[in-house]
């Protein structure tokens, strides 16, 4: 049997201004969480070495659904409305629970916190392809609870 992580491991939830996200939005076929980072590096003169220093930004990450209902053009037209009345955007969290196959490894919950998303990409791949969405989100903080 393999140790291996899968999807099937990991639970997605997104919710917006306080308010769980269903439908569509439970029907996610890809996450991915990219540590927003740089290593900044110096030079002086006189000195042999470069100083280094390690910069962390925040987070930036996409998520893929497979269109079921109507949440995503709902959500879309949301952030646009609110952007047009000048009011702040929508504040999406993104909760990851990761349970792992070893015995007696705790769950680990991943809170992306007041996260922005945007729809990045909506479309088919033909007449007999599903309708997807992908969306990107940036946010400053992540916080891992385990379980």
């Amino acid at each position: 049997m393999s140790d291996r992580i899968r999807g099937q491991e990991q639970t997605i939830r997104i919710a917006r201004d306080g308010q769980l996200l269903l439908g569509t939005f439970t029907k996610i076929k890809s996450f991915k969480a990219t540590p927003r980072d740089e290593i900044k590096e110096e030079d002086y003169m006189g000195e042999p070495t470069s100083d280094l220093d390690y910069q962390f930004h925040g987070w930036d990450f996409t998520i893929d659904f497979d269109e079921r209902d109507r949440g995503v053009i709902d959500v879309v037209q949301e952030g646009i409305t609110r952007d047009i009345a000048h009011r702040r955007p929508p504040v999406y969290t993104v909760t990851v629970q990761t349970t792992y196959r070893e015995s007696g490894m705790a769950p680990v919950i991943e809170v992306f916190a007041n996260a922005l998303l945007r729809n990045s990409d909506r479309g088919s791949g033909g007449r007999k392809e599903r309708v997807s969405s992908t969306f990107e989100g940036k946010c400053k903080t992540r916080e891992v609870i385990s379980g």
